[in-house]
């Protein structure tokens, strides 16, 4: 949006606005592109650097833990072929009493200088003879706080055919954290090293149990995390150590994106490599998270953009100082401009007036530098009352007139050919085009668009004349006659809704040939109005059935069409609904969507299903949600007795006074009840009389008239014609 609105201003906006806009492009958007490739620069260097060492350092942390194991593996075997080790093999009992041998065998298990860091406990288990000797002490095996447990273990360790093997069980709960007191415990928890012996009988001589410091194993993952790695290492398939659970479970749940790339549950990524070591059946994964390199990388482009900021605010300064310099040299621009408008104001009241040549014209139009068009037209428009259906004075139109031609913004002037002008208190708009069909599309918009504004900003119904096509400049105070006459057509004296004539339709003078009636027009505006939406389908049908079978193609059709449309939405003001509340956000397409289906049948099912419908319930609607109960029920029973009831019969028939329905009448609908009677009757008459064959006797006795004279006082009375008449100039 904000790229769009840029776009337009560029194109249309005021000169110093465009020049101000270009320098301010020109200056920043080169920046935000450099910060941009800056950023993707970096990334791919950092990608491919932290790839390398990546690899580099799985290697390294691999060889770290491997060298741990390996080390404590081939102590304690040869520890366990030492003499202090087979002298505590040979104890039948607990030798409590050989301090110094024990001492030197729990130094042998304790591990050397180096080891010792890493080794949490032992446990040296001498399963034949019965006691134990672990860090803690030395006590009988039948004194064990968790014999049921270590039995288990025991029994395990006979299903296992290895004498020297690591065992993880991280999984399991050490028994230090559930017995309050740690003397004559074993604990078979975290990362083991087991070493045992069985006899020929398969029975286990010893266990030897070595536990591994947890703390010092995390301690050197820690230290690879501090350089802004994650590592995770895996003995038998089980975590051993790990310096984030996100990386770790990114990695087991395998969601690779594409090669060494991970997606955690939290959608964090990450780049890892996996290094196996074979003897001690470790398996580490390092890897980086990859949102913190962009996060780096990101640097570059918030720099870049506070870079443009700054630069743009300088600019913008810079603006500023200059307009105050050149405030005196705007002014004179406003000038010229405000000069250069009237000078065409001129222009085109001169033509209207037809005191100019075909040859000033032309110079005219040079000077100007505007591009003739082969087609045009006038639209002249007044105001003639408030939307509540007042009329105005004079003083105040004109005052209103000269209010809304000036405060007319120069992106709409830019939709007509030259400026709209006020010439003798008519708003007068001047539409060109390449050809005849674009031109009267473009017409129909135009005057929605003027219709709406002066609607919503002045709250004022409009009477609008168009003038025909014409294709000379010279020909224009023509053109503002017609607008004047068709502005004094009887169909824009209405002043409660806004309203469009055509000059073409005068040049239609006999209805009998005309390929467009206006009187069914109003048939069909009355049905609409009406809700009766079976009646003005068929009366949309005998229209454009009418012009089918005349013909019509082209700018005629066009027109017609456009005429038709603009009459129907007319409804809606004259209903006093808005046009969005039926048509949404295609109120301003409507016409011209409707008006480029040139298929028949599917125009009228158009016409039908995207505009009568809707018009027709959304009158509806209103009927029932603000009209009376009362004045519901009485018009109900006037169409369901087709007129023929009186006021006595509904009054009787609802429990009221008569006069009391009377008032309900006026106040609701502004009519009488005989008028409404009436009205349902003179409906009827005429969609018998256009759409059967019934004689005028039988149309007669359908109504239930005395006599066929009375019927046909009655519609003369209404219409001004005779029923004959009516039929003979509308049904073709």
């Amino acid at each position: 949006m904000m790229l769009k609105k840029l776009i337009l201003n560029l194109r249309h906006g005021k000169y110093e606005n465009r020049l101000f806009l270009l320098i301010l492009a020109l200056t920043t958007i080169p920046l935000l592109i450099l910060g941009v490739i800056t950023y993707y620069i970096y990334m791919d260097g950092e990608l491919k650097r932290n790839q390398q060492k990546l690899d580099s350092y799985s290697e390294i942390v691999s060889r770290d833990y491997e060298n741990v194991c390996s080390m404590i593996r081939e102590y304690y075997m040869d520890a366990s072929q030492s003499e202090d080790f087979k002298w505590l093999l040979d104890q039948k009992d607990p030798p409590y009493s050989d301090l110094t041998e024990v001492s030197r065998a729990q130094k042998l298990l304790q591990g050397n200088y180096f080891m010792s860091k890493y080794i949490s406990n032992y446990d040296f288990l001498s399963i034949r003879e019965g006691w134990i000797l672990s860090n803690y002490g030395m006590f009988e095996y039948q004194t064990l706080r968790n014999k049921q447990e270590i039995d288990a273990f025991v029994e395990m360790q006979k299903d296992i055919p290895l004498s020297v093997y690591w065992l993880n069980r991280k999984n399991m709960t050490s028994p230090y954290e559930s017995l309050q007191k740690i003397s004559r415990i074993a604990d078979t928890t975290q990362e083991l090293l087991v070493i045992k012996q069985e006899d020929q009988m398969g029975e286990i001589v010893y266990l030897l149990l070595i536990r591994l410091n947890q703390v010092e194993l995390d301690a050197m993952a820690e230290n690879y995390q501090k350089l802004g790695y994650e590592v995770t290492v895996f003995s038998n398939d089980e975590v051993l150590t790990q310096t984030s659970q996100d990386f770790t479970d990114a990695y087991l749940a395998g969601s690779s994106e594409r090669d060494h790339v991970y997606r955690s549950a939290q959608r964090h990524q990450y780049y890892a490599s996996r290094t196996d070591t074979g003897i001690s059946g470790l398996t580490c994964i390092v890897g980086y998270n990859l949102e913190a390199l962009r996060s780096r990388g990101a640097v570059f482009v918030w720099m870049s953009f506070l870079f443009a900021g700054c630069l743009a605010l300088l600019i913008l300064l810079i603006r500023y100082a200059s307009k105050m310099v050149s405030r005196p040299v705007i002014q004179l621009q406003k000038l010229v401009d405000h000069q250069n408008n009237q000078i065409r104001e001129l222009f085109i009241t001169t033509m209207i007036k037809g005191e100019v040549t075909e040859k000033k014209i032309q110079d005219t139009l040079k000077k100007m530098n505007l591009t003739e068009y082969p087609h045009y037209r006038m639209i002249g428009v007044i105001c003639k009352s408030s939307l509540t259906g007042k009329s105005m004075e004079e003083i105040k139109r004109t005052e209103l007139h000269a209010a809304i031609i000036n405060a007319q913004p120069s992106k709409v002037w830019e939709q007509f050919f030259v400026m709209p002008v006020l010439y003798r208190n008519v708003m007068l708009f001047l539409v060109g085009e390449e050809n005849e069909i674009d031109l009267d599309r473009k017409t129909a918009m135009l005057y929605k668009e003027i219709k709406d504004e002066i609607a919503e900003t002045y709250g004022y119904t409009i009477a609008a004349g168009v003038s025909r096509s014409f294709a000379e400049l010279i020909q224009l105070n023509h053109a503002y006659e017609e607008c004047l006459e068709t502005l004094h057509n009887k169909q824009n004296q209405d002043l409660t809704y806004s309203s469009l004539v055509l000059y073409d339709d005068y040049s239609l003078d006999d209805h009998i040939l005309n390929t467009y009636d206006i009187v069914i027009e109003n048939e069909l505006v009355n049905a609409i109005s009406g809700a009766n939406e079976e009646e003005a389908n068929h009366l949309l049908d005998l229209i454009l059935e009418r012009m089918e079978r005349r013909k019509v193609t082209g700018i005629e059709r066009n027109f017609y069409v456009v005429r038709l449309l603009t009459a129907i939405i007319a409804i809606l003001d004259q209903a006093s609904i808005p046009l969005g509340e039926v048509f949404g956000s295609e109120q301003y397409n409507i016409i011209v969507q409707t008006s480029q289906i040139y298929d028949k049948n599917k125009l009228l099912h158009h016409i039908k299903q995207e505009m009568i419908h809707p018009i027709a319930e959304a009158i509806t609607n209103k009927n029932q949600s603000g009209g009376s109960e009362i004045a519901k029920q009485v018009i109900r029973m006037i169409k369901e007795s087709k007129g023929n009831i009186t006021l006595n019969e509904c009054a009787e028939s609802l429990n009221y006074h008569p006069n009391y329905i009377w008032k309900v009448l006026k106040k609701e609908t502004g009519q009488n009840f005989t008028d409404l009677a009436g009205n349902e009757k003179l409906e009827l008459a005429k969609f018998m009389l256009l759409t059967t064959d019934y004689a005028i006797a039988e149309i007669s006795d359908k109504l239930q008239y005395t006599n066929v004279q009375s019927f046909i006082r009655f519609f003369k009375s209404h219409t001004e014609t005779t029923p004959a008449s009516f039929r003979k100039a509308h049904k073709h």
